[in-house]
């Protein structure tokens, strides 16, 4: 049996992990962090094959982007895959004017 796909959500809203974990969990191994000092956690304890990344994501000055490149840099022979989303509820704002 081949080991599951390690999946890091890196969200500052829990409901939206917790609604994509309901999806994915029974295929891949899911991983949470809310703030960038748990990114920094789960990238020091676990080798992570896939980042899920809110693009409005800000935690202790750094943003999406400056974590896309922390991850970039601390595992470049991994080739961690990034996957990063606009935020559903500030886009949803956006158009329904809430």
């Amino acid at each position: 049996m081949s080991t599951p796909k390690k999946v890091l959500f890196i969200e500052g809203d829990f409901i939206n992990y917790f609604m994509l974990k309901q999806f994915l969990e029974d295929d891949f191994k899911m991983l949470y962090a809310r703030d960038a000092h748990e990114v920094v956690k789960m990238m020091n304890e676990h080798f992570v094959d896939v980042v899920r990344s809110n693009t409005a994501y800000e935690s202790f000055g750094l943003n999406a982007s400056d974590l896309v490149k922390y991850i970039k840099k601390k595992d470049e022979k991994h080739k961690i895959k990034i996957v990063a989303l606009p935020n559903q509820q500030i886009e949803n704002r956006g158009v329904n004017g809430i």
